[in-house]
């Protein structure tokens, strides 16, 4: 039997928009000091979605052009582009597959999804030169942190099953954390790897 899983993250989408946590100001900062680059060039953010818009993504600034496979995210995306008074252009398309020409971009950047790519292909190329972690807690509401679980999980649950799965995990929250906020430990952990001299010149 396969185990094959294929989410779908446009079913989610208003969950991640509403719940998911962008990335904290101190990994934009930890890019940029290890890699110039990360902090002024050129940059493509690769699987976007609303979670990392607009202009929280680990590349360099608001503007930068973004991807995703689910097209219902981008759409997510745009809306929080417009109450920020900011234009980001859109592409649907794969990690492995951009369409984009060799060189286009100085940055990519990946930002809580590469355990959804297929690796060899999405990072064809480059070599890794610094890893680094860092943990913060970062406060949710009880139904604010059922939503933004639900909104990973709900990506491949049919609608019965999220449903039994947010009233479970909302029991679980009540109990366990009694209050009106949680601290949910996050470790982030950051890979900054580069293309050889020769690869990123053709």
């Amino acid at each position: 039997m396969s185990t094959e899983i294929n989410p779908d993250f446009g079913l989610t989408a208003e969950d991640c928009t509403r719940h998911r946590a962008g990335f904290p100001p101190e990994i934009v900062e930890r890019l940029a000091a290890s890699e110039p680059r990360c902090g002024t060039g050129t940059c493509w953010t690769s699987a976007s979605g609303p979670a990392v818009s607009p202009g929280s993504s680990p590349g360099p600034g608001h503007g930068s052009p973004e991807s995703a496979h689910a097209a219902a995210l981008l759409e997510q995306a745009r809306g929080l582009d417009r109450e920020a008074a900011v234009e980001i252009a859109y592409e649907v398309a794969t990690a492995e597959d951009t369409g984009l020409p060799d060189a286009s971009f100085d940055v990519v950047s990946a930002g809580q999804c590469r355990h959804w790519f297929d690796a060899p292909r999405a990072t064809a190329g480059f070599g890794a030169i610094e890893t680094f972690p860092f943990d913060l807690d970062v406060p949710y509401t009880p139904q604010a942190w059922t939503g933004r679980i639900r909104a990973g999980v709900g990506a491949s649950l049919t609608a019965e099953r999220v449903e039994a799965f947010t009233a479970d995990l909302g029991g679980i929250v009540r109990d366990r954390f009694p209050g009106d906020v949680l601290r949910a430990p996050h470790r982030t952990w950051a890979v900054v790897a580069v293309k050889p001299a020769e690869e990123a010149g053709r």
